[in-house]
């Protein structure tokens, strides 16, 4: 029997007043989610889940998301890591 990886929370900025700022801040986690999977590293990257699902009326800000985001959170038990890309720090 092979030992259960940690599960990691990979945050990341997205909310911005720019659709395009938006979307290219969800590629960038997509592929920093990717990139950490082809290395072993287990992660949660909601943006990677939320941004897609913003078309069926879901709203795309932080009061909506903070519940849901704060419940994975808690469950990853490998901590979180930060995605410092622009607006990282806001």
């Amino acid at each position: 029997m092979t030992a259960t990886k940690k599960l990691y929370y990979l945050a990341s900025p997205y909310s911005h007043p720019d659709p395009i700022v938006k979307k290219k801040r969800a590629e960038d986690v997509t592929e920093c989610a990717v990139d950490l999977l082809h290395h072993g590293v287990f992660v949660f990257a909601p943006i990677s889940y939320n941004e897609p699902w913003e078309k069926y009326n879901l709203p795309g800000d932080w009061n909506f998301w903070q519940d849901f985001d704060k419940t994975f959170v808690a469950r990853c038990d490998g901590g979180v890591i930060v995605l410092k890309i622009d607006g990282w720090d806001k």
